[in-house]
């Protein structure tokens, strides 16, 4: 291989089944991939990984994903819903904002209009918000 080039090893995952949407809790899987997606240069997207040791690559080199490129979009709404506390409960069909009945959008525990309305001052608790306005309006 010529100077500069990554070894096979940053591309380990091609060829691969996606590992699917789901979090890898203690090496385990609990949802594989929905498509059954072999992971190629076509399918899985390519990050540049840094490494501070590296002398051959001191700038990064290009790394396949273990996912399919639909499957990452899930996943990081996924992370991104649990980072945040809106991640939906198991069995969970409808929006859990103040007696919504929509249905919840993507693994949200909110339906799409509550989901991007977040945050704002709807979202306090209805007793919380009693008790601020209580507490303002005191003087």
């Amino acid at each position: 291989m010529g100077q500069g080039f990554p070894t096979k090893l940053e591309y380990s995952n091609n060829g691969l089944q996606c590992i699917g949407p789901s979090f890898v809790i203690n090496g385990l899987i609990s949802e594989f991939c929905p498509n059954n997606v072999t992971i190629l240069f076509e399918t899985a997207r390519l990050i540049m990984r840094h490494s501070e040791t590296s002398v051959r690559f001191p700038n990064g080199f290009p790394r396949l994903l273990g996912r399919y490129i639909s499957c990452e979009s899930q996943y990081e709404l996924n992370r991104f819903f649990r980072k945040n506390g809106c991640e939906m409960v198991d069995g969970q069909t409808y929006c859990d904002f103040r007696r919504c009945l929509k249905p919840i959008w993507s693994t949200s525990r909110y339906c799409w209009a509550h989901q991007h309305s977040y945050p704002s001052e709807n979202w306090i608790n209805p007793m919380l918000q009693e008790h601020l306005q209580a507490a303002t309006t005191r003087k």
